[in-house]
C-alpha cells in the first residue's frame, strides 16, 4: 500500500492571505508533517515501516498522481507501508 500526500497550495494561500504571504502553505507542510507522524506511529504500532518518498521528480510525480488527485493539488511526497525487511 502506498500513500499519496496532496495539497492545493493555492487554495491554502488564498485561505490564509490575510495572515502573510505563503502562509497556507506553510501550514500545509506543517499538516503533512504532522499527518506522517501519525503514519510513522500507527505503522510502528502495527509492525509495519514506512518511509517518506518527497525528493522525487516533482514533474514524473505530478504526472503519475494525475488521475488521482486534482490538476490543483501538489504531491510533497509518497508513504509506502509494508512488512519490514528482518
Amino acid at each position: 500500500m502506498t500513500l499519496l500526500l496532496s495539497a492545493d497550495l493555492a487554495a491554502a494561500n488564498d485561505a490564509f492571505k490575510a495572515q502573510g504571504p505563503s502562509k497556507g502553505e506553510r501550514f500545509c507542510w506543517f499538516e503533512a508533517g504532522l499527518l506522517m507522524q501519525n503514519i510513522y506511529l500507527w505503522a510502528a504500532e502495527n509492525a509495519l515501516g514506512t518511509v517518506f518518498l518527497g525528493s522525487l521528480d516533482s514533474q514524473k510525480r505530478q504526472t503519475a498522481a494525475k488521475d488521482l488527485v486534482p490538476p490543483s493539488h501538489t504531491v510533497p511526497g509518497l508513504l509506502p507501508i509494508g512488512y519490514p525487511a528482518d
